[in-house]
């Protein structure tokens, strides 16, 4: 039984597998020049992973049901009549000293300027509102660095899941009433924002487990606390005057000169694949008998070996020389016979013609 060679020594399959490796590089160069990579962390984008969003807390409430989160109520301030429309949508920096992040809630050092700015946003015109504020300001602006955009405008477009009524306690500046939402963004991810409004637009309703898509636009007051099933996490509250519906415009189509690229990168994919495959069936028809290695004789056949007879190569040339001499049989004839009268080969006749008993001649 013969044995085969070492599946690393067959050439074929090295080729076969040489190519694999082949077409999976080509994939993966393909996948890292075409997919969009996230633009790595900078100066002008912080890392959120590096920062601490850890919360202070006094005290904890009895344990949340999942999907379920609390937030504390909001402080109450001495009454106070409102003052003129302002016509600067800057506030005043002192307001904004004693704000500190990752506080659970809005602690009671804070209320004075969080109904300021509540007050200072719901009497400004809009649309001095909307020129005053901050384009493109993204989520992970603010939870990195919300000592810069503190006490500014930014606009947030997004889905509110959920939408309550606030207990508002009196107040020096006339509220009544707040709304508290919770807006998920595009950049915001799996993390919210939490809103604080004094009105709800046409089509903006309370409750929970809805996708309404909002705009608004107010002041980033901190980076707040709030209490989840999971732990504590933070959230930036941004202060408005109105949540307002808006229909979220649908992406963009795909540009057209990247159709012809993509349609390429597609169409030499194919080939790649087929020649490749075309190859190895080739290769595997026209591929030459496998190698084999002599067996391994054991020790009785080596014994019957030595003991058969050995000839030389001048010997078996006799041998062969002789029967092309005298014909099949190696044994050469007899000689012929003496003039007695007997017949000879040389006259006909061989031994087998010979009588059985002599002949007797007359006297």
């Amino acid at each position: 039984m013969s044995e085969r060679l070492p599946a690393h020594l067959d050439r074929p399959l090295q080729r076969r597998m040489l190519g694999y490796v082949a077409i999976i590089g080509v994939i993966l160069i393909a996948f890292q020049i075409f997919r969009g990579d996230r633009p790595a962390p900078g100066p002008d984008r912080p890392n959120p992973d590096a920062l601490d969003f850890s919360v202070a807390q006094d005290d904890a409430g009895p344990p949340l049901e999942p999907d379920e989160f609390r937030a504390t109520e909001q402080p109450s301030a001495p009454l106070s009549s409102s003052e003129d429309s302002p016509a600067d949508p800057q506030l005043d920096p002192a307001l904004l000293e004693r704000i500190r992040d990752n506080t659970l809630g809005i602690r009671h050092y804070e209320a004075e300027a969080f109904y300021a700015m509540l007050d200072h946003v719901r009497r400004i015109p809009p649309a001095l509102v909307e020129q005053a504020a901050l384009r493109d300001v993204l989520y992970v602006n603010l939870m990195t660095d919300p000592n810069k955009y503190r006490g500014k405008l930014v606009n947030v477009v997004g889905e509110m899941w959920r939408c309550y009524e606030l207990p508002v306690g009196p107040n020096r500046y006339g509220f009544e009433r707040l709304y508290e939402a919770w807006v998920f963004t595009g950049d915001s991810g799996t993390h919210p924002y939490r809103i604080v409004a004094t009105q709800l637009g046409d089509g903006v309703r309370l409750g929970e487990n809805q996708r309404t898509p909002v705009r608004l636009t107010g002041y980033f007051l901190k980076r707040e606390g709030y209490e989840t099933p999971g732990g504590l996490h933070v959230a930036p509250t941004i202060l408005a005057k109105r949540i307002t519906f808006h229909r979220l415009a649908q992406s963009a189509p795909p540009r057209d000169d990247l159709a012809p690229v993509m349609l390429g990168v597609v169409v030499a994919f194919g080939l790649i694949l087929a020649v490749t495959l075309v190859a190895f069936a080739w290769s595997d028809r026209h591929a030459p008998p496998k190698r084999t290695l002599p067996p391994t004789l054991g020790p009785q056949v080596t014994a019957s070996l030595e003991a058969l007879e050995v000839r030389n190569v001048d010997q078996m040339l006799r041998e062969l020389s002789e029967r092309d001499r005298f014909g099949e049989s190696p044994t050469p004839p007899l000689p012929q016979a003496s003039s007695n009268g007997h017949r000879g080969r040389g006259e006909g006749g061989n031994l087998l013609d010979l009588p059985s008993q002599p002949r007797h001649e007359d006297g």
